[in-house]
């Protein structure tokens, strides 16, 4: 009997055989009574009954053959005789009917005796009527049947005092079985009712107290109790199994607390550095912002002194080609040249001026240009240090990624924002890394630029100089005027190409200013860019500041149970 059904379905059995057992001597002791109650009724009674009606018809006939006797008319005496031939029918078929319940020899005895003194009543009623009246013959034979009538009402008395008592031993047998039947009866209702006891006493305590025990260790379980030691199991039956249940879910619900502690400590820590590596990384977002903007401020200067720089290598264009345009007028009026060589002598102190002053803007021109270059390799240094903070933030996302995936399902909505914080650093990088190649770009041309307008400063010296040399000169004007005259034409000539260095000159500083203006478009994309990474760090705070509000709830929960 391992399991609980089987006990059950022993008990049952038990108590299915004691029932049996109890109907079953039951019936049979009620069919006993039933046999002996048809025997009193169908046998002792009836035959009681019946010896009663032979005695009745007896009398009767006697009354009949009384009543013929003082009867003298024949049709009074017809009725009578008809009468008297029912009572003896019905006498012989009482007596037929009795013999049938006939089993013992006494009363069969008695049966004879009666049928036998019956026959010999009617023939002696046969001879009293063949005999004359008055015969000794019917004397005799009237003596005769009287005695036979006494011997008949003695015998039927017997008769009936033998179905009485068999009558009454029936029912005495009936009083018996009775009395044999509550002893059985109650033998077999005590021993009954000491199995069920017994056996309730053992199923009661075989399912209350493992009901018990298993109850007491869950209250102490839904109470956040832990402490408690695995339950005892002894048995191998349906409690047995709920037991090892119970010991395996608490070994589960223990380990799971365990780790949910740990987790909660490792979250909390988790969050607390990501928050301080995302206060670090607002911060450096927020210098990088500043940097951004200053780059902004210098590419807008660097745009103005470019702009203001194409005005004055216009203004120097313009003047060269007045230049030119007055030394070829100066070199077809070189013959009158010593006509008005006080004239030539204040043009070429006006010419000196204006080439002092291409020289000065050439030289403010290429002091611009060298800030510009300056300026594109702060603008560069400040995007190495965006790519930097770019990779460092890739590297924290990467890092607070797989603290996400460590904390599980409490790290999914964490994961998202490092996955978005990621994604924010890879574009500032890819932003980054266009800005340097756009800077290199610029740095390449400001390098053009400025080897462009060296060699126009220089030129610009050999013209001051050239100028100051016609002025030292200009004293020997008019004693070779042929000499005046061609070199007139070299300084044309010079004009005219310095009038087209001072193109080349304008056109460069104008694409100086197009990638000044660029750079200042791309140092406000790179701010917008840093704005919403600092954007990005400060959701990141508050999302570590939220997973640090879920590892407090985690701490509490699992401070409910005692481990």
């Amino acid at each position: 009997m391992g399991s609980v059904r089987s006990k059950l379905l022993f008990s049952f059995l038990v108590v299915l055989l004691f029932t049996v057992g109890i109907g079953w001597n039951g019936i049979a002791k009620i069919e006993q009574v039933q046999t002996n109650s048809s025997e009193v009724t169908n046998k002792w009674m009836f035959g009681i009954e019946t010896i009663n009606t032979i005695a009745q018809l007896v009398e009767q006939y006697m009354g009949n053959y009384y009543q013929l006797e003082l009867t003298s008319s024949a049709d009074e005496r017809k009725p009578l005789t008809t009468a008297r031939d029912t009572l003896v029918r019905n006498i012989e078929q009482s007596l037929a009917q009795y013999e049938k319940t006939i089993t013992d020899e006494t009363d069969r005895s008695n049966y004879d005796s009666l049928t036998n003194n019956w026959g010999m009543f009617r023939k002696r009623f046969d001879l009293i009527a063949e005999a004359p009246e008055g015969s000794e013959e019917q004397t005799k034979a009237t003596r005769e049947a009287m005695m036979y009538f006494n011997n008949m009402r003695s015998l039927l008395k017997l008769m009936v005092m033998f179905d009485h008592n068999g009558a009454v031993q029936s029912t005495e047998r009936s009083k018996e079985i009775y009395k044999n039947a509550l002893a059985v009866f109650a033998l077999w209702g005590t021993a009954a009712l000491a199995a069920i006891g017994l056996i309730a006493f053992y199923l009661i305590r075989a399912i209350t107290v493992p009901l018990k025990t298993a109850t007491s260790a869950l209250d102490r379980i839904s109470d956040g109790d832990l402490t408690l030691k695995p339950l005892a199991v002894k048995r191998k039956d349906e409690f047995g199994t709920m037991m090892t249940a119970a010991n395996r879910m608490l070994g589960r619900l223990q380990d799971s607390v365990n780790r949910m502690q740990q987790s909660s400590v490792a979250v909390a820590g988790s969050s607390k550095e990501l928050s301080e590596r995302a206060e670090r990384n607002a911060e450096a977002a927020k210098q990088v912002a500043e940097s951004i903007r200053q780059v902004s401020s210098g590419s807008d200067s660097q745009a103005r002194y470019a702009a203001e720089c194409s005005k004055v290598i216009d203004e120097m264009a313009e003047g060269v080609q007045r230049i030119a345009h007055n030394t070829s007028e100066v070199a077809e009026l070189s013959k009158g040249a010593a006509d008005s060589a006080g004239g030539g002598s204040e043009v070429i102190r006006e010419v000196s001026r204006k080439m002092e002053g291409l020289s000065s803007s050439l030289a403010q021109t290429a002091q611009t240009i060298r800030r510009l270059a300056s300026q594109t390799d702060r603008i560069g240094e400040i995007s190495s240090l965006i790519g930097d903070i770019a990779t460092r933030t890739n590297l924290l996302s990467l890092n607070a990624a797989i603290e996400a995936a460590r904390a599980g399902e409490h790290g999914k909505g964490f994961a998202v924002v490092a996955g978005e914080v990621r994604k924010l650093a890879a574009q500032t990088e890819e932003s980054s890394k266009s800005i340097i190649d756009l800077i290199h770009a610029i740095q390449r041309d400001t390098a053009l630029v400025a080897r462009t307008i060296g060699g126009n400063v220089e030129e610009a010296r050999e013209s001051v100089a050239a100028v100051r040399n016609a002025e030292e000169a200009f004293g020997v004007i008019a004693g070779s005027t042929a000499e005046v005259s061609a070199r007139l034409q070299e300084t044309a000539a010079a004009a005219e190409q310095l009038s087209a260095s001072s193109e080349e000159v304008a056109a460069s500083v104008e694409t100086m200013g197009d990638l000044a203006v660029r750079t200042a478009g791309m140092a406000e994309r790179v701010a917008a860019a840093t704005e919403e990474q600092l954007a990005s760090c400060e959701e990141i705070r508050r999302s570590s500041g939220e997973l640090s509000g879920v590892a407090d709830g985690m701490r509490q929960l699992a401070g409910q149970f005692r481990v």
